[in-house]
């Protein structure tokens, strides 16, 4: 441009303009949630986004500023776990457990951020039964659960009950006695046939009857017979009329004869 000066002469005036850059960055950032909220350029953020801020670089001049903060996923897991006492403890990701309940273990994923994982573990139950058994010697040996049995007492077996854990069964086994009687008698021979349990006996002996007793088991009756024996006595007598009637025994007798009578003799 051509001006004029103070002597009234042409000034030509230069002008040099330069015109400084807009400076501008980009950062890229993936973070965990544990490390929210995320500090960057004096500013806080709780979320993943794209954030813009505006500085003044080395010229004095605007320089632009974006972050692009994205948030990696935390990772869940459930595993849901039922077992029998006997599989105590339960071992899972390096842990020992001795009794149900929920477990959490926090892990690494393939992110690098937390896996969460949970362990939901069930202890299932045993289960026990009694059965209480009378029987009669003549039912020996007693069959229970596959297993013989010759005298009385209790017994157990481990079974598998329907939740595929111990059962434990247990037997009380009772063996009834066999009662033993015996009856003594002593009977005279006008007394045979003689009737005893239902039977008919003519002569003496030892006779064994098999009954049923109040514990529902033999009864087992003895009866020893024994038949006594007649005695028998004959008394002569011989006498003048004038000794008539005769008294024996209780009765009198007015002519001769033979005559009979029936005593109890002293043999019970």
């Amino acid at each position: 441009m051509t001006l004029v000066n103070s002597q009234g002469c042409d000034s030509v005036a230069t002008l040099n303009l330069a015109v400084k850059t807009i400076s501008t960055s980009t950062t890229n950032i993936s973070i965990c949630p544990a490390q929210l909220p995320y500090a960057w350029n004096s500013n806080s953020y709780n979320t993943g986004g794209t954030y813009n801020v505006t500085l003044v670089n080395s010229q004095g001049c605007d320089s632009v500023a974006t972050l692009n903060l994205a948030v990696k996923t935390i990772s869940t897991s459930t595993t849901n776990v039922s077992v029998c006492p006997a599989q105590l403890p339960y071992s899972w990701n390096s842990n020992s457990y001795n009794t149900g309940g929920t477990y959490n273990v926090t892990l690494v994923n393939s992110q690098g951020c937390d896996s969460i994982a949970t362990l939901n573990l069930a202890v299932k139950t045993i289960s026990t039964s009694i059965t209480n058994v009378s029987v009669c010697p003549s039912q020996l040996p007693y069959n229970w659960n596959g297993n013989s049995y010759n005298t009385g007492g209790t017994y157990n077996v481990t079974l598998i009950n329907n939740a595929g854990c111990d059962s434990i069964a247990t037997l009380n086994l009772a063996v009834n006695a066999v009662s033993l009687t015996t009856t003594n008698l002593s009977i005279c021979p006008s007394q045979l046939p003689y009737t005893w349990n239902s039977q008919v006996f003519n002569s003496a002996g030892t006779y064994a009857d098999t009954l049923v007793g109040s514990s529902g088991c033999d009864s087992i009756s003895t009866l020893i017979l024994i038949v006594k024996a007649t005695s028998a006595s004959i008394t002569d007598i011989t006498l003048c009329p004038a000794q008539l009637p005769y008294s024996w025994n209780g009765n009198s007798y007015n002519t001769g004869g033979t005559y009979n009578v029936t005593l109890i003799n002293l043999r019970l």
